[in-house]
């Protein structure tokens, strides 16, 4: 995806509250309305705290023709808040 979008590797180091703090639009961000305008619903991409892990960023689920997400945790740990379930 990286390739496809034009996206450097070095996205994943962006330090997006540094350069929000000094007025610019991070890569990131500047990533994140170009996939959106492109109707791209999210991202998989590496984790930082677990490395050799992934993330997913999603943008919009579970609405009228948007991708629908079920959340699977037969272990119970993830949080039971509404803010974790929107």
């Amino acid at each position: 995806m990286l390739d496809e979008w034009k996206f450097g590797e070095d996205i994943h180091k962006t330090e997006w509250r540094s350069e929000l703090d000094k007025g610019r639009v991070a890569a990131t961000h500047a990533a994140y309305h170009q996939l959106v305008d492109a109707k791209v619903d999210g991202v998989i991409y590496p984790s930082f705290m677990s490395p050799g892990g992934t993330c997913i960023a999603l943008w919009r689920w579970n609405q009228t023709g948007a991708p629908a997400l079920k959340i699977v945790d037969p272990e119970g740990r993830l949080p039971l808040t509404p803010a974790s379930r929107r």
